[in-house]
Order: C-alpha cells, then sequence, then structure tokens
C-alpha cells in the first residue's frame, strides 16, 4: 500500500522508523547485507510519491553521502553500541544517540535534495518495492533477501 508522502524525507523517515518492526528491518538490511538505511528511507519516499531514481541517479545520492556515512555515521554507530554495552543506557550514550540523530537528519536531508534533480516519475502500481528492490539488485552485499523483509 502506497502512501503520499507529504512531508519532508525527515518527518517521513522518522514516521516510518516509528512503526512497529521497520526499525528491525532496516538494521537487518544495513548490518546483514551492506544497505544503507538512509538510502532504503529515501527510495521508499520517492516510491510513496509515485518517484524513482535510476541506478545512475542512485550511484549519485550514494556518492553525496558516502564520505559522511563511511567516515562519520559509521564510526560513531559503532562507538555508540560499545557505549551501550558498557555504560546502559546513560547520559553519554543518550548523548550518543542525539548526535548520530543529528548527523542522519543531514543525511537525509542532502538525499532529498540530491534526488530532486534525478527523480523521475514512474507508472509503477508499486513504487516502493520496486526501489528497493532496484537498489538491493544493485547494492546488496547478497541478492538473497526475502521479499518480507522488503516491506517496511
Amino acid at each position: 500500500m502506497q502512501e503520499k508522502a507529504k512531508h519532508s524525507l525527515w518527518d517521513y523517515a522518522c514516521q516510518r522508523y516509528a512503526q512497529p518492526g521497520v526499525a528491525q528491518k532496516l538494521l537487518y538490511l544495513q548490518d546483514s547485507h551492506g544497505l544503507v538505511v538512509n538510502m532504503l528511507l529515501l527510495l521508499h519516499w520517492l516510491g510513496a510519491n509515485g518517484r524513482t531514481l535510476d541506478e545512475k541517479g542512485m550511484a549519485h545520492c550514494l556518492a553525496a553521502i558516502r564520505p559522511l556515512e563511511d567516515d562519520i555515521l559509521k564510526p560513531l554507530r559503532q562507538s555508540r553500541r560499545m557505549i551501550k554495552q558498557t555504560l546502559g543506557d546513560s547520559d553519554e550514550y543518550q548523548a550518543c544517540k542525539q548526535l548520530e540523530l543529528q548527523l542522519e537528519q543531514q543525511v537525509l536531508q542532502r538525499l532529498q535534495k540530491e534526488a530532486q534533480g534525478k527523480a523521475f516519475n514512474v507508472d509503477e502500481k508499486d513504487a516502493i518495492f520496486g526501489n528497493i528492490k532496484r537498489y538491493i539488485h544493485l547494492y546488496a552485499q547478497s541478492q538473497t533477501v526475502a521479499d518480507d523483509w522488503l516491506d517496511f
């Protein structure tokens, strides 16, 4: 079922992520298949608006966020997880989590901006699913992702 995304990508992403089971599915796709959660959320948002990115558009968007994702967010995410294991739900953990969310917002804003000139309308019945399947086909470390993990 597609829903029109009337909000910014950030607002849409926050709403989607808060839905039951969505965070678990996105983190599975990130941790098990090397996919970028923010890119998955972008493609979901575009699909909800009947829009898509082709291979070149996806590559462009990923390149625009790669330094922030690889050099800052991934190490911060690892640190946050280690802090939680060591210190639990401490003030330090919460501060790290807040910083990570601020950076995630910047990434989503950048993705929204970069996708504006690259996305195009599609006449697909389920553009969301099509977007996610194309991304997995192009970028997943393993092509064997069950369709039930794609319904977020």
